[in-house]
């Protein structure tokens, strides 16, 4: 079936988009798709890693290859990344940008209330933020008064970026309330797990 395939110069997924020079992505095993086939099967794979859909080899969203050059770069900061937990943007999901860096809750579930009972905001900025690329550590303050969040008034982040930037991969945010009184600890790769959204890359 698949020499079949080859021979008709067709994506064997799709079954309809003829690979010309422009359109073929190869994977490292030797086989082609087209590319917006391939690069469908590893975004909405786990990281990015997937199997060939011919020979079941490994294959990463970096890995793909069309006209001689990669189809996707690896990432090396987080500028311009979003990282998402849930698989879902809007979810508490971070968005680091130059300039401004913020929480989104554009699609948080209609139970997430602040203490007055309005929906968060879309966008909640991170304050004080500052970025250490040689240790890959992100740090910043999000402030919630005067309406608190859980009876919190502020979260101290500390962000660990894993060294291929594809998780956060340690860290911790701390909670306060009131004036200062330490209210929680939640750990990265303990109770938040968060990953590269791939749709930034």
């Amino acid at each position: 079936w698949s020499s079949v395939m080859e021979e008709q110069n067709v994506c064997p997924i799709c079954l309809v988009t003829s690979l010309d020079e422009h359109n073929r992505a190869c994977v490292p095993c030797g086989h082609s798709f087209c590319k917006k086939c391939i690069l469908e099967v590893l975004r909405t794979s786990s990281q990015g890693l997937a199997k060939c859909p011919y020979c079941r080899e490994n294959v990463t969203l970096f890995d793909v290859v069309c006209c001689g050059n990669a189809l996707v770069e690896r990432p090396t900061t987080i500028m311009g990344n979003v990282y998402i937990q849930g698989n879902q943007r809007g979810l508490a999901s971070y968005h680091f940008e130059e300039g401004e860096s913020y929480i989104s809750y554009s699609t948080a579930p209609p139970f997430w209330r602040l203490d007055d009972g309005t929906s968060p905001p879309e966008r909640k900025p991170f304050e004080n933020a500052s970025y250490d690329p040689a240790t890959r550590t992100f740090k910043a303050t999000v402030n919630w008064r005067p309406v608190t969040f859980h009876n919190d008034s502020r979260w101290e982040y500390r962000i660990v970026f894993s060294q291929d930037f594809m998780r956060i991969s340690g860290g911790e945010v701390t909670s306060y309330q009131g004036e200062g009184n330490l209210s929680a600890i939640h750990k990265y790769r303990q109770q938040l797990f968060y990953v590269l959204d791939l749709d930034t890359l």
